[in-house]
């Protein structure tokens, strides 16, 4: 039997697993030492720009269980990540660790980015931390020698 998988829009009661979802994502990352009252600020802002379609967001769903996430928008000068105006950015895709290496990332990024083609993104780019380089690579971004706001290069596609 194959696997189901599917993407959910977030809603407004699924901050306690968005919440999960995201403190762990960062806490294996680059964020590994940030105060847990920032993370949780941050995680808040970013899920309240996604329940209030600020921003678009998703769970990836294995057969009905989150399993991961994906944050996109296509950015606007006044946007609030705004690097290119016009392109689509993913903004961050996290995958829970025991479902790695199966292909849900990848396929979360070509949702991520059917959504942005059909709300008239052409173009996409990621801002990359460096352990993320081969994957972003292998979904079809190259790296520039543009740094992002963040400080982290930017990928195209």
């Amino acid at each position: 039997m194959t696997a189901t998988i599917d993407y959910r829009e977030l809603r407004r009661d699924d901050y306690p697993v968005f919440r999960e979802m995201l403190t762990a994502y960062y806490r294996e990352g680059e964020d590994a030492d940030t105060e847990q009252e920032v993370l949780d600020a941050f995680i808040s802002n970013l899920f309240s720009m996604a329940t209030e379609r600020k921003i678009d967001g998703c769970f990836v769903c294995l057969e009905g269980e989150a399993v991961g996430f994906a944050l996109w928008t296509i950015d606007t000068p006044d946007g609030a990540f705004s690097e290119i105006p016009g392109y689509g950015t993913i903004l961050e895709i996290g995958i829970d660790p025991r479902f790695r290496g199966k292909g849900y990332g990848s396929l979360a990024v070509e949702h991520a980015e059917r959504q942005m083609r059909l709300a008239g993104a052409e173009h996409f780019y990621v801002s990359v931390y460096p352990l993320a380089d081969k994957f972003w690579t292998r979904c079809g971004y190259a790296k520039t020698e543009n740094t992002a706001s963040n400080g982290l290069f930017i990928y195209k596609k």
